[in-house]
């Protein structure tokens, strides 16, 4: 699933495709550029901070922010798939 692309952003971001099992391994990858193309778990992305996005990539706070947005919806939608029934 595609968060971003660069033809609107300056960040493509997307859920990644891997052989995980678990919530914690998912994949999401959020590349800056062709240089700065960083997969990070969503067990990373639980305690980044725009902050942290600014000094990893070396971005504007504004991009990273931006960024951060994308970051809030691929942790929602993981824990949209990883929802446990309770009974």
């Amino acid at each position: 699933m595609s968060y971003s692309r660069w033809s609107y952003s300056v960040w493509y971001s997307f859920w990644s495709a891997n052989d995980a099992e678990t919530k914690e391994e998912q994949i999401m990858s959020l590349w800056y550029s062709l240089d700065k193309t960083i997969d990070w778990t969503y067990s990373d992305l639980l305690n980044v901070t725009a902050k942290d996005i600014q000094r990893r990539y070396r971005c504007e706070i504004e991009d990273a922010q931006e960024a951060m947005d994308y970051v809030n919806r691929f942790i929602k939608d993981v824990d949209m798939e990883f929802k446990e029934v309770v009974k």
